[in-house]
């Protein structure tokens, strides 16, 4: 939603690059600051924490303006990384393409050059009897296609993926959040509500942005007893005890939480851990 209002909740100096007096009531990596010489986007997590709260009469560039540029915290890089991103892909493109030219250009002088002369001598043959060959018959096996079997929504398994339950009761999911999606369309989808869904998921304080992960407890009503957890991709085969650890946890209530049997958590899946 774009607002052209002063709210006593947005600061006046964040909009759009051509407008600044319009700009969205939610992070978005279009709004630029207008403070800064040339007006620079502004990080949308910087957005979500300063910009689009009352916080922002203490912001630096609202007082006194980005004298020595913006701070790292509140740089965005994003489109140009994508940008540049983009363009080595194309330069590899070009080259690929380059070459493959270069090839078919010299395979077709190569068949288009005259071979040399060479005289085949006649010699004479001998009739001789025609033999007739008998067809013979080839059997072609056909393999039967294997079944696979269907896991049924809310049934436990690892979880090595988003969208699966799991846990020992089949309790949490990880979900990414699509383009449009909002709090209400996931509770419903998962049975559960908003309230529980803020309760679990600490960060969501702004608004909800597509491609983030969310954690969902499956089913539940009240957020009453339910812990602050975050959604977290084991991309290397880690120890349990190593995990608990590293985010404050008790062994136990982390093995719990997952479903987890052994010492060892496998790499490629999700786990949810205690939040900040």
């Amino acid at each position: 939603m774009a607002t052209s209002d002063d709210s006593p909740l947005i600061c006046p100096y964040l909009g759009f690059q051509t407008d600044v007096q319009t700009r969205f009531t939610v992070p978005d990596d279009r709004h630029v600051c207008h403070q800064a010489n040339p007006s620079r986007v502004i990080h949308p997590d910087y957005q979500g924490r300063c910009c689009l709260t009352s916080e922002y009469r203490s912001c630096q560039g609202y007082t006194a303006g980005w004298k020595h540029g913006l701070p790292r915290a509140a740089r965005y890089r994003g489109r140009q990384r994508l940008t540049n991103e983009v363009q080595a892909v194309a330069r590899i493109f070009a080259i690929v393409l380059l070459a493959a030219a270069m090839v078919f250009v010299l395979y077709q002088a190569h068949a288009a050059s005259p071979g040399p002369v060479q005289t085949i001598p006649v010699i004479p043959v001998a009739p001789t009897s025609t033999a007739t060959l008998t067809p013979t018959v080839t059997t072609t096996a056909t393999s039967i296609p294997s079944q696979t079997p269907t896991v049924l929504p809310g049934t436990p398994t690892p979880g090595p993926l988003a969208e699966t339950p799991f846990g020992f009761d089949g309790q949490w999911l990880v979900h990414r959040v699509a383009q449009g999606e909002s709090l209400e369309m996931i509770a419903q989808r998962y049975g559960t509500n908003v309230a529980v869904l803020r309760a679990i998921n600490d960060f969501m304080t702004v608004g909800l942005w597509a491609d983030t992960s969310v954690v969902i407890c499956v089913g539940c009503a009240d957020a009453s007893g339910l812990p602050v957890v975050k959604p977290y991709w084991v991309e290397k085969d880690t120890r349990l005890n190593d995990l608990a650890v590293q985010y404050g946890m008790d062994p136990a209530i982390l093995r719990a939480w997952n479903g987890i049997d052994g010492e060892w958590v496998t790499a490629g899946r999700w786990l949810v851990v205690a939040g900040e």
